[in-house]
């Protein structure tokens, strides 16, 4: 299966910017290729699991921040309600997922991004990420550029061998393609 890219947002932000950014990026990488929540996750499944199993396909992360981002982070963090948003970046991060913020706003207004220390320990590493900007003014041209950093990060970008094989009793197993690469013949 070919990887996915994972687009991450916050239903109160800005979810018609995030949309607009998903079907630019369907467009062009199919929309079997591009993750989000409200397309992919089908009635009765659990939704907690089904975010897990999309992070574990995908090779690239798009953090859309929008206007409201931080405050809503703050606001999550102070009520102690769960916030998947948070957690998704966060696994991202663990997992060293290519992770592109993108701030998403009017030209002139963007959101600025977050520092370090504003942000929850295990998400910090996101300011440390080149960022994007997607502009509603210039949504066409922003877009495409988006599409063609992701087409370089993509071909930059390598798994770590001990990462992508690993050896069974009958070969080797490439785990991001899951069929075997080679057959191990002992006598």
């Amino acid at each position: 299966m070919p990887a996915k890219i994972f687009v991450s947002y916050r239903r109160d932000d800005d979810p018609n910017g995030a949309a607009r950014i998903r079907d630019a990026l369907a467009i062009k990488f199919g929309r079997s290729s591009v993750f989000m929540d409200v397309d992919d996750l089908v009635a009765g499944l659990r939704f907690d699991e089904e975010l897990a199993k999309a992070l574990a396909a995908c090779d690239v992360f798009l953090s859309i921040i929008g206007p409201r981002w931080m405050d809503l982070l703050k606001t999550k963090a102070s009520t102690g309600d769960r916030d998947y948003v948070r957690e998704e970046i966060a696994e991202a991060l663990m997992r060293k997922i290519v992770v592109i913020p993108v701030r998403i706003g009017r030209e002139g207004q963007l959101p600025s991004l977050p520092r370090a220390d504003e942000l929850p320990p295990e998400i910090r590493d996101l300011v440390h990420y080149q960022k994007h900007d997607v502009t509603y003014e210039q949504f066409r041209r922003d877009a495409s550029a988006l599409i063609e950093a992701i087409t370089v990060v993509r071909h930059h970008v390598r798994p770590e061998p001990a990462q992508v094989t690993r050896h069974v009793p009958w070969g080797w197993i490439d785990l991001t393609r899951g069929f075997r690469l080679a057959r191990t013949l002992h006598p």
